[in-house]
């Protein structure tokens, strides 16, 4: 009897449970559902969610404050001081970093459907990459900055050769011509000085010689100076060349002596002027105030400088 009795207490516990289960969800859909009253752990979630919305604005206006001006200071470095000192310009793809199509951005899609937190991931990370290149490029252009005292010096702004008043050797002009040993006509890319073989070739601007070349036509015996600030010089058609590669050169200093080498109609100096790579007309550098008297003043005192440097570097040795 008393097994009778306890089953029909279990069953009765039983029945009691299920009936306060199925009380408490029908509670918690009609407080829910019918009512539209929200559970304390909801309302504390979605609070949240608007405190963290709020301060996303606040950040998302802030990023916002923070691009015009970072863009000015971009345009003004490409448009300006990187064009100023001759520096190459810095590609669009480097100074965005290729951020936008990172997958890193597309880890929190699942809890940010709106995509507010991965897009000011995204806009911040973009941001400190732009003002990293950008202070870079400020960097490098304080580097040359501090050596732009010396600009003035090494612009390509005399004649190769001692000058004459009516500029009488200039045989071949910058520009169109027809060639006089090929026949046709092509880009004339430098300026021709005719004269017998021997005389002096001086430096235009301070360089450093980039190359010295020997070719049986083309241009013959031929020595290139890098100025720096994006200037180069071309010497061709040489006799004798004085300096090697790498050796530092004076505005004035005698580098060589005119020749007949490589394909020429006859001796005489093939001078060019390249900026940033592209050939240039020479006798917009060529300074027309210099008088005979200064000219051989210079080139004697780069004759003289250049002694002493050598006598105390065989000292030093």
């Amino acid at each position: 009897m008393s097994g009778i009795w306890e089953k029909h207490r279990r069953k009765r516990y039983l029945t009691f449970f299920l009936v306060s289960v199925a009380l408490f969800f029908v509670y918690l859909y009609a407080y829910t559902q019918w009512l539209g009253w929200e559970l304390p752990k909801t309302r504390r979630l979605k609070r949240h969610n608007v405190e963290l919305a709020v301060k996303a604005k606040e950040l998302d206006r802030r990023l916002d404050a923070l691009v015009d001006p970072l863009d000015a200071l971009e345009l003004r470095d490409e448009g300006i001081y990187r064009s100023v000192f001759a520096l190459n310009s810095i590609p669009h793809s480097v100074r965005e970093g290729g951020l936008t199509s990172d997958r890193k951005y597309t880890d929190t899609d699942g809890q940010d459907r709106k995509g507010n937190i991965s897009s000011l991931k995204m806009r911040s990370d973009l941001l400190v990459k732009k003002a990293f290149v950008q202070s870079r490029s400020y960097d490098e252009i304080t580097q040359v900055l501090a050596a732009a005292g010396n600009m003035a010096n090494c612009i390509p702004a005399i004649c190769p050769i001692v000058p004459d008043r009516n500029m009488s050797r200039v045989s071949s002009r910058f520009g169109f011509r027809h060639h006089p040993v090929l026949g046709y006509s092509r880009l004339h890319r430098g300026i021709d000085f005719s004269m017998k073989p021997g005389n002096p070739v001086y430096a235009t601007g301070d360089a450093v010689v980039e190359s010295v070349k020997i070719e049986m036509r083309g241009y013959g015996r031929q020595i290139v100076l890098d100025h720096g600030f994006g200037y180069k010089t071309r010497y061709a058609h040489l006799k004798k060349i004085l300096v090697t590669e790498g050796m530092k050169v004076k505005r004035g200093e005698q580098i060589a002596t005119t020749g007949n080498s490589g394909l020429t109609s006859g001796p005489h100096l093939h001078y060019e002027v390249l900026y940033k790579g592209h050939n240039v007309n020479p006798a917009n550098y060529f300074d027309k105030d210099i008088t005979l008297e200064q000219y051989i003043d210079m080139i004697d005192r780069a004759a003289e400088e250049s002694e002493k440097f050598y006598e105390h570097k065989s000292r030093s040795k």
